[in-house]
C-alpha cells in the first residue's frame, strides 16, 4: 500500500480509502504467522486483509442467519435477472 498526505490525512493510492498511521502492539510470531498465511507482502497489509476477512465472515454469520424459506424459484430468478431486484418490471 502506497499512502500520500494531504492536510495531514493519509490516502491509500489504491482506493482512495483514508488511512490512520497509528501504533501497535502486535504479537510478532501472530503477525508472521498471519502474514505467511495471507500471502500478505506487509503487516500493514496482513492486518488490512485479516480485517477484510473478519467483516466478510460476520456477514456470511448474518446471511447464514436469515430465513429463505418463503424465496422460490420464480423469486430467485428474478434476483439473478435483475441484480437483485425484487420488484415487478417495470413497462
Amino acid at each position: 500500500m502506497h499512502t500520500f498526505a494531504t492536510k495531514g490525512a493519509y490516502f491509500d493510492r489504491g482506493k482512495g480509502n483514508p488511512v490512520t498511521r497509528t501504533t501497535l502492539n502486535l504479537d510478532t510470531d501472530l503477525a508472521a504467522d498471519a502474514k505467511r498465511a495471507l500471502g500478505a507482502k506487509s503487516v500493514t497489509e496482513t492486518i488490512h486483509l485479516a480485517l477484510g476477512h473478519v467483516i466478510r465472515q460476520q456477514r456470511l454469520d448474518r446471511l447464514a442467519e436469515r430465513d429463505f424459506s418463503a424465496l422460490t424459484p420464480e423469486m430467485l430468478d428474478r434476483l439473478r435477472d435483475r441484480g437483485g431486484d425484487l420488484q415487478a418490471p417495470t413497462k
